[in-house]
């Protein structure tokens, strides 16, 4: 039936599976055509997009940074000031300008992105608030500071001392807001838009020597210059009035506040060598306090920043660099991403297109249709196999159930009948014939539970119980059914142990029984006839397992049934009418055991003699 089955059925499959691949193939290769071509652009835009996310994480990391020292008060660049609103005592009276100096919060300032706060007087003196100076440092030792603090500071102001001309700062800070200002005019596609006018603060002559441009064209300058950076205080770049009514001038009539005018903090890059980029970062802005001009900032620790920046995108990019962008070349340099808080340029390398993603809709599809096809040719092909495998194995497993059935119930009835008719009188006799009875109850037994824990394998209901046990006490416990069982065939057991006493295992006991006992009870029924009737089992161990090695002086297995063996109801060359009783189901029943403890049973190749199986077991169950 199996041959005509092939002979008929099998060249038309074959056909109709050609036919139908073909088609497919053609198919396939169209969509996967074009999608290739949409992969690319798809590849091109995710990068895009990480560029995009990498630039918003860190301008929102830098920006509160920048937002902070922004918003700081003229007067906290002073080591004390004196605040310029009004101070009264407890009785309500004013405490003149000057007479109550509070310590500025830069004094005791730590940051690791800001290395010195630093200020450039009218006269073009460099100080810092963190380097208090005469009275004031004696009072900044004996109270917040230690004269090691101010020390380690010193080397930061004489690094900004040679970093900026002082003698002319205000063309470096007024050529940086250009270059911001022109930038971010282009970038947003707006004109330079122009202050009202301010008819009663007329610019001063040096205001109008920086590049030609007047006091409100700076302005102008200033508040564009804070749309590029978006992190300044809403309040920066506008006039700050300070009013003091209680105060009157020499005629009788009130005093007025000076007029303040705070700039957004600027950043310049300035040539430093000391720096792996060539390029240290100072952010600086203007404070004009009347006509009395001065300039504020920090020096930015870059290093840090930037390792602190790119560590923000790690996830996003792959090598990272941030280039300063530094004077004319912000209007020129497109090759990067710009961050708005820092004039640095995000470069990246592109990325090679990546293949089209395997669960794209297209090859989803394509997958889908191979899938159906290829599973309605396996599942033809499984159903007709395993209706001709099923069919024999049943043909099988009936007849070597009926042989190994015959005999014990034969017995069982002949033997019983006589019993209970009292035909045998004989108490000897009777004894006999009562152990020959359990004999067979025995092996029906042990037929009958094979079936069943095969059945259990088949269905994963198997249940494993392990349990903690030395290798010695294993043994001692396997020891007895073994010798009844080889004692029955005549035939003698020599069980060697070769590893340490204290080694513990945790193992089923039931399992590894019922496997060495097939084992044996094969080796005593294969190898009934050879000379030597010892049966071996050598216990050893590997690093990782724990070995039994059951082996005969049989007739051993040949080549050609060895990879059958294992098979169930199948018992290599020999028929059901072979003498040595069995169903074909040990090796099979007793594998399938070894490897639901997590080790396996296999049959080693070339012994000295006979046949030899190896059973190989962990000597730690999975997941210990």
């Amino acid at each position: 039936m199996k041959k005509k089955i092939k002979r008929y059925w099998w060249p038309a499959y074959i056909a109709c599976v050609a036919s139908v691949a073909g088609v497919m193939v053609w198919m396939t290769l169209l969509v996967l055509d074009l999608e290739q071509g949409e992969g690319k652009a798809r590849s091109q835009a995710e990068h895009q997009e990480a560029v995009r996310l990498a630039l918003w994480r860190m301008d929102s990391w830098f920006a509160p940074l920048i937002a902070r020292e922004g918003s700081r008060p003229y007067y906290a660049y002073e080591s004390y000031h004196s605040k310029p609103a009004p101070s009264y005592t407890k009785v309500l009276r004013e405490i003149a300008p000057g007479e109550v100096l509070d310590p500025s919060t830069l004094l005791t300032f730590r940051s690791d992105f800001i290395s010195l706060h630093f200020k450039i007087d009218r006269k073009g003196q460099l100080s810092s608030p963190q380097i208090p100076e005469g009275n004031q440092r004696d009072l900044a030792e004996s109270t917040l500071l230690t004269n090691q603090d101010i020390q380690s500071r010193h080397p930061h102001l004489e690094r900004v001392r040679k970093l900026l001309d002082v003698a002319n700062p205000q063309m470096l800070l007024a050529n940086a807001e250009a270059s911001a200002l022109d930038f971010a005019c282009d970038a947003l596609g707006a004109e330079e838009s122009s202050s009202p006018e301010q008819k009663d603060s007329p610019p001063s002559s040096t205001q109008e020597m920086v590049e030609g441009r007047t006091q409100r064209e700076y302005e102008s300058r200033a508040r564009n210059t804070m749309r590029f950076q978006q992190v300044a205080p809403a309040d920066a770049g506008q006039m700050l009035q300070i009013d003091s009514p209680t105060k009157k001038n020499d005629y009788g009539g009130p005093r007025h506040a000076p007029m303040i005018s705070q700039g957004p903090l600027i950043p310049l890059w300035v040539a430093d060598e000391s720096e792996i980029n060539g390029f240290a970062l100072l952010y600086m802005r203007r404070v004009t306090i009347d006509q009395n001009q001065t300039y504020q900032g920090f020096l930015a620790n870059w290093t840090s920043i930037r390792n602190s920046l790119i560590l923000e995108t790690e996830d996003l990019l792959q090598s990272p660099v941030l280039r300063p962008i530094v004077d004319a070349s912000l209007q020129d340099d497109r090759s990067g991403m710009l961050l708005t808080t820092i004039p640095v340029a995000l470069n990246t390398a592109t990325p090679t297109p990546r293949p089209p993603s395997l669960l794209s809709p297209a090859r989803v599809t394509l997958g889908g249709a191979w899938l159906m096809v290829v599973v309605a040719i396996i599942m033809v092909g499984v159903t007709l196999h395993s209706s001709i495998t099923l069919g024999e194995k049943r043909s099988r497993f009936a007849s070597a159930v009926t042989h190994e059935l015959r005999t014990p119930l034969t017995t069982f009835r002949m033997y019983s009948e006589m019993l209970a008719d009292d035909m045998i009188t004989d108490t000897t006799q009777r004894k006999e014939y009562l152990n020959t009875l359990k004999s067979e109850s025995d092996r029906l037994s042990r037929l009958v539970e094979n079936v069943l824990t095969y059945a259990r394998l088949e269905e994963g209901r198997a249940v494993n119980r392990p349990q903690e046990t030395r290798v010695p006490e294993l043994l001692h416990w396997l020891d007895p059914p073994l010798q009844n069982r080889v004692g029955e065939a005549g035939m003698s057991l020599s069980i060697e142990n070769t590893v340490s006493p204290d080694l513990t295992v945790k193992i089923d006991r039931e399992a590894v029984s019922q496997i060495l006992f097939n084992l044996v009870d094969n080796a005593c029924k294969y190898a009934a006839d050879a000379t030597n009737r010892v049966i071996h089992i050598l216990v050893t161990e590997t690093t990782s397992a724990l070995l039994f090695r059951t082996r005969d002086h049989g007739p051993g297995v040949t080549s050609a049934v060895a990879g059958s063996i294992f098979s169930p109801f199948d018992r290599g060359d020999r028929d059901s009418a072979d003498p040595a009783s069995g169903i074909g189901l040990g090796l099979a029943l007793s594998r399938g055991l070894a490897r639901d403890l997590g080790g396996n049973l296999t049959l080693e190749t070339n012994p000295d003699s006979g046949a030899c199986f190896v059973l190989e077991l962990p000597l730690r169950p999975n997941g210990e």
